[in-house]
């Protein structure tokens, strides 16, 4: 599981933003961080259903319901945004 995370207001990368990925089977959860360049990876997953989250004070919650790793799974460029907006 990978992407990037950027704030689409600045056009900047967000660092430090708590990326949590939840097997919906068992509960269990994987977190990790973005590093200075917005990015992040889970690697070594099993095979499953997963919800993500990402969080960063100062910025809305994104959340995905269902994630089926069967492949492996970038996500792309993941706008957070203020939420002063």
């Amino acid at each position: 599981m990978a992407g990037a995370v950027f704030d689409p207001e600045s056009d900047e990368c967000i660092e430090g933003a708590k990326v949590t990925l939840r097997d919906i089977e068992n509960g269990k959860a994987f977190t990790t961080k973005t590093d200075n360049y917005g990015d992040f990876w889970i690697k070594n997953l099993k095979k499953g259903l997963f919800s993500l989250s990402i969080e960063k004070k100062v910025y809305k919650s994104w959340t995905v319901a269902s994630i089926d790793t069967e492949k492996d799974v970038h996500l792309g460029d993941v706008e957070l945004l203020n939420e002063s907006q």
